[in-house]
């Protein structure tokens, strides 16, 4: 039972740790120019968002939060992606839309989108889990945004892990 317990504890102060986060706030320590743009761009102006476009609509629908589908979708924007596509498994050749795995195991393969989008990465332990296994995987930017995890493919970023 000490064990469980002290396991829980530091499951507690390890997500209250994340939320007192600001290494990257507004940019600072970010070395990649296309992140460092996305930060300024999007996430800086996140209450300035549209509320409105085919991959908020369908995030709302899968009952994902207000703010987080807007945030899915500036970003599917600012990427110019062409397509998206939620909890289905990775498409054949290069594409270039955004692969949104909402709920369900995190798929091992994520290459043939341009932007890998994994909600709720802080859900449960075992997800969490897998959400750092896809990063450390992923030979490209990660970026943490506590409710979304973004995995940008297809571009020559070198690999960096940027938590906002």
């Amino acid at each position: 039972m000490g064990a469980e317990r002290t396991r829980s504890l530091t499951w507690n102060l390890r997500r209250t740790a994340v939320h007192l986060r600001v290494r990257h706030f507004r940019g600072h320590g970010v070395h990649s120019p296309f992140a460092y743009r996305l930060v300024r761009e999007v996430f800086m102006k996140r209450r300035h968002l549209h509320a409105a476009g085919p991959l908020c609509d369908a995030l709302r629908q899968a009952h994902v939060g207000k703010h987080t589908a807007r945030m899915a979708q500036a970003v599917y924007d600012y990427d110019a992606c062409e397509g998206f596509s939620l909890d289905r498994a990775a498409r054949e050749g290069g594409g270039s839309g955004m692969y949104c795995c909402v709920s369900g195991p995190i798929p091992p393969v994520t290459e043939g989108y341009r932007v890998v989008a994994l909600f709720r990465p802080r859900a449960s332990r075992e997800r969490y889990r897998q959400c750092l296994e896809a990063v450390a995987r992923h030979g490209g930017l990660s970026l943490d945004c506590r409710s979304i995890l973004f995995l940008f493919t297809d571009r020559g970023l070198s690999k960096e892990h940027i938590k906002l």
